[in-house]
């Protein structure tokens, strides 16, 4: 029996999510500030659900620009810890932007598997790209979480919310 494709990065999605986060109401393109930024995510504060779960996969939304039809660029999927440092098991996946849609998805990445701490960060990371966009909520910001961005350091914001589930 062949499995059914989801979507290019994974075989078959994790359980139910334990976490979601999934309101969008605006996108922000990795290159539209100056100087472009290399992440876009969510740091879970202490008191928030997630931290002490063993995270297996994780949705983030993303499309591309429609400029973006041949952008190489390779972006990442990960949970790091407070200063950005890669965690053992934090690696949760990785894709092309030129093989997302132009319209918001949800893409599922399950190949890691970490305990969130307080403070960690799970964040899309890429670089030297004007194309990519990610999914956040303008409407207000998510209890015991921090919305960032970065670009040489961490700028974290508590008006926002970034779009994302996690699976345990």
């Amino acid at each position: 029996m062949t499995p059914n494709l989801i979507n290019p990065y994974i075989i078959a999605p994790p359980a139910t999510p334990y976490h979601c986060q999934s309101n969008s109401t605006r996108v922000y393109i990795f290159g539209n500030f100056t100087p472009p930024r290399t992440r876009f995510g969510v740091q879970f504060l202490t008191g928030h659900t997630v931290v002490n779960q063993t995270v297996t996969g994780i949705t983030v939304y993303l499309q591309r620009t429609s400029s973006g039809s041949s952008d190489t660029t390779t972006y990442y999927v990960e949970i790091v810890d407070s200063s950005g440092s890669a965690v053992t098991g934090g690696s949760y996946g990785s894709g092309v932007v030129k093989d997302l849609t132009t319209s918001l998805a949800g893409y599922t990445f399950s190949g890691g598997s970490y305990q969130v701490q307080a403070n960690d960060r799970l964040q899309v990371r890429a670089s030297g790209t004007d194309y990519l966009e990610v999914a956040t909520d303008d409407t207000g910001g998510e209890t015991n979480t921090n919305w960032f961005l970065y670009n040489g350091s961490y700028a974290d914001y508590t008006t926002e919310a970034f779009t994302y589930c996690v699976y345990t």
